[in-house]
């Protein structure tokens, strides 16, 4: 997927130019995205290695050529080939990222904003992804599609400061309107009927809600009201080619999906908007945490709560991402995390780690994000006491049973730049007889290990126990933790693996039981 070593160096004769040229080879086109289809993944691969084989050459016959030190050193394009991810498209010049996400860099920026870009240094803007180190400057437009999603952009780098202007951004734009009606782009069918799939972080995970009904929990009141969908915003002073039609911008307002389903005393209620942080929410979102570092990803606005009906005001259960980033800060300092969690996984670094400045910054939590987090007042759980009924696995493995209300959430995702995934999530399902809650905190190293925390919550309609005299309802909670060894012996191709099948395979660490004791402030 990247180039092994650049600058490339100086060879004596050509067995050793393209012995290295091979291994590179196999640097750019083992590994590519399971996102994209393999054709997809043929086209940027290929593209890729010509690159690398054209440039390389040419300097191989003369070092000094021209070819080396151009003003305009990269033309190309990005296209979305699957929901919120550019993929390397055709292009001129040294091989590039073959993935970027939208909102991330220059590209990921225009694609989510559907407005160009002129960069006059890029090494001002924030989040750069440098793919050729010798760019300085950058133009890229967007190419929308008739309902204004993007299909895909165009992309110029330079060598030189400041070397595009708006003449060149209004003639990529013409450009683009052209591309854009005489060719088909990879998610054009899909895009007309859904453009919410141009989104970042697009996600389909999770239960449809009814878009009639409200938020009923105090954490969803937290949401900001939404943006209703604006006109489109035609500007036609920005295309200036002849017979060309302007590119309509649309800008188009989420609102938040909510949820609520009552089952006998229990209401449960979920709350989706696939929208990450802004830059001021991750301002707020630090204040809150007294985190300094936060996972790429992140859903502040994916809530799920569990209530009493006649209290709904105040969930005894709830998930959300401020309540779990906090309880993350909080466990960083923990002993239990000090003591047994922390080296139950270590992220191994390279010895360069240790020279730069993200060895020796302290975020105030731990780089897995890592948590304690139970989605219940840790001081309203006490130690499930011998003789207390446990989760009844035989009730939730009865397909029988109707099923009112199941899906499923994510709160933060994160890939360690490349080298695996963290994943934070939580699955419900709501039966006529029972609920049961999965907690997840899912964290995989590639080809190190796998580490899994996970926490069940189980309810059985109408079971209760005596506390002091009283009856009131049993609810159990499981809490596991979890990892296996995936090294390299390992034939297994665990990035497809899901993590249910991972929990099946990893060794169990520890096992707590708690009961919620109600009599509990």
């Amino acid at each position: 997927m990247t180039l092994d070593s650049i600058p490339a160096p100086v060879f004596t004769g050509k067995t050793d130019l393209y012995t290295w040229l091979a291994h590179q080879t196999e640097c750019l086109v083992d590994g590519l995205s399971r996102k994209f289809t393999p054709q997809a993944n043929l086209v940027l691969g290929l593209a890729n290695v010509a690159a690398l084989c054209f440039y390389e050459l040419n300097r191989f016959a003369n070092t000094a050529a021209p070819l080396q030190n151009l003003p305009v050193n990269w033309f190309g394009f990005y296209l979305l080939q699957a929901p919120g991810v550019l993929a390397l498209g055709p292009f001129q010049g040294r091989p590039a990222c073959t993935e970027i996400r939208l909102g991330k860099g220059v590209c990921g920026t225009v694609a989510e904003s559907r407005q160009a870009l002129v960069v006059k240094d890029v090494h001002d803007f924030p989040g750069h992804i440098a793919c050729d180190s010798t760019s300085v400057s950058e133009v890229v437009v967007p190419i929308l599609a008739e309902n204004g999603s993007v299909l895909g952009l165009i992309d110029v780098d330079s060598t030189q400061p400041g070397h595009f202007a708006e003449d060149d951004r209004n003639g990529l734009e013409a450009i683009a309107l052209i591309l854009s009606k005489h060719l088909e782009f990879p998610m054009a069918r899909a895009l007309a009927a859904n453009p919410s799939l141009a989104r970042p972080n697009f996600t389909v995970a999770g239960v449809e809600p009814s878009p009639d009904q409200e938020p009923k929990s105090e954490a969803a009141a937290r949401l900001p009201a939404p943006v209703d969908v604006a006109a489109a915003n035609l500007d036609a002073a920005r295309v200036h080619a002849r017979g060309a039609n302007p590119i309509p911008h649309f800008t188009i307002g989420l609102k938040p999906e909510s949820i609520c389903k009552r089952v006998g005393e229990w209401e449960f209620t979920t709350t989706r908007l696939d929208r990450i942080s802004g830059q001021t929410s991750l301002q707020e979102l630090e204040k809150d945490t007294g985190i300094s570092s936060f996972p790429e990803i992140q859903f502040p606005f994916n809530i799920f709560s569990a209530s009493f009906a006649s209290a709904k005001e105040k969930p005894l259960i709830l998930f959300d991402l401020v309540s779990i980033l906090k309880n993350a800060s909080e466990f960083y300092t923990s002993p239990y995390y000090r003591e047994t969690v922390r080296s139950q996984m270590m992220l191994p670094v390279s010895e360069s780690w240790a020279l730069t400045p993200f060895d020796r910054h302290d975020p105030g939590v731990d780089w897995g994000w890592r948590h304690r987090h139970y989605g219940i007042p840790s001081s309203k759980l006490k130690p499930l006491e011998p003789g207390m009924s446990d989760i009844n696995w035989d009730l939730l493995r009865d397909n029988s049973l109707p099923i009112v209300f199941f899906g499923e959430l994510d709160f933060f995702e994160d890939d360690l730049h490349d080298f695996g995934v963290v994943r934070c999530s939580v699955k419900f399902r709501v039966m006529t007889t029972a609920f049961f809650i999965l907690f997840r905190h899912f964290v995989r190293l590639d080809r190190h290990l796998i580490w899994m925390r996970d926490v069940r919550i189980f309810h059985r309609f109408g079971e209760t126990r005596t506390e002091c005299g009283v009856d009131v309802p049993h609810i159990v909670m499981v809490e596991q933790f979890a990892k296996h060894d995936i090294t390299e012996h390992d034939t297994l191709e665990w990035k497809d693996v899901s993590p249910d099948v991972a929990f099946q395979k990893a060794t169990v660490l520890s096992v707590h039981k708690f009961c919620v004791d109600m009599a509990a402030s």
